[in-house]
């Protein structure tokens, strides 16, 4: 039988390789990219100043000193500076260099964004949360790129930086949970969710409804009512299926990865709402993963053609236009 000190011993080693691992990584660069996409293809002056360029949005939403430190009121003289700045960061994240020296530079721009903008998603609120709690992870990760194996510190330090890592990464797998929850527990209230008819009203939403690519497939199959109450229904017990991962085992959890990871891509089909899938994939990477990192070699071959895939029909759809950053 193990000893407590011994089980307590290979669980914090546990987290603290799961802190250094590639999982991790892939996690940074998911939030990064989703954040990308939305400043790289996006007017910030539509994003950031839809009503007039007044100080009225700040005024109630942030105190004096959080409208000081945050980026885009540092440089709102000049927002392709701004913009400039945040790419190159997120570029910086994306490729994962020096977690330790990035993370905080990382938070800054999701944190700035999601608390300046008012045309925004749930994603954007998930980032800068996803990115604040990863601080502690990725300060006490010393390797050069966020994608290497893990270089075992000193003894004391190690123990210290498995503590952090343990505790952070059970806040956010907690965190994670609660999301699915309250996602499908506030559904319960709602007549349209109630009922089975949700989706077939959503499909039509003027703001987030279907895109154009989608829209005659999708009105010809949610115009079948067992497909719709299948579509509504299915999506809160789904979410609570998530919910309930956090107290899988680890194969039950590599297999919610994939589902969880095609329920939010069907979500990008059929809403389009990109930055919010890649802040819900690095969620559920963090949630779901392998504590022991992901072996490329066996992932490769499938992942790259579908991102590959999934990054041409990200530039060529029509509601994203390219803006000069000169």
């Amino acid at each position: 039988m193990l000893q407590p000190s011994t089980t307590l011993n290979d669980t914090l080693q546990r987290a603290i390789s799961f802190g250094c691992s590639n999982t991790i990584g892939i996690a940074r660069t998911l939030l990064a990219f989703g954040t990308f996409v939305t400043l790289m293809f996006n007017d910030l002056e539509m994003l950031l100043y839809p009503l007039s360029r007044t100080d009225t949005i700040d005024l109630y939403r942030s105190s004096p000193f959080i409208k000081d430190i945050n980026l885009f009121n540092l440089l709102d003289a000049n927002l392709g500076a701004a913009r400039a700045l945040c790419l190159v960061i997120l570029l910086v994240v994306m490729a994962g260099w020096r977690p330790r020296f990035t993370c905080l530079l990382h938070w800054w721009v999701t944190w700035s964004f999601a608390t300046k903008a008012v045309v925004q998603d749930g994603g954007d609120q998930v980032a800068q949360v996803l990115t604040l709690l990863l601080i502690p992870i990725c300060l006490a990760d010393s390797r050069k790129w966020h994608w290497h194996a893990l270089v075992q510190p000193a003894a004391l330090r190690q123990k210290l930086a498995s503590i952090v890592a343990w505790s952070t990464l059970a806040v956010i797998k907690l965190q994670v949970a609660l999301i699915y929850f309250e996602a499908a527990t506030a559904k319960f209230i709602v007549e349209e969710w109630a009922n089975g008819t949700s989706m077939f009203y959503w499909i039509q939403n003027p703001t987030f409804g279907i895109g154009n690519d989608f829209r005659q497939f999708a009105f010809e199959l949610f115009a079948n009512p067992f497909a719709v109450a299948f579509a509504t229904w299915g999506t809160i017990v789904f979410e609570l299926i998530l919910f309930m991962a956090i107290m899988m085992k680890p194969k039950q959890q590599k297999i919610l990865l994939l589902l969880g990871i095609g329920f939010h891509f069907g979500i990008v089909l059929l809403f389009g709402l990109v930055s919010f899938f890649f802040s819900m994939a690095a969620a559920l990477v963090i949630y779901l993963g392998p504590k022991e990192g992901f072996e490329f070699g066996k992932i490769k071959k499938f992942i790259a053609p579908a991102m590959n895939q999934f990054s041409a029909w990200v530039l060529k759809k029509n509601t994203l236009n390219p803006i000069d950053l000169q």
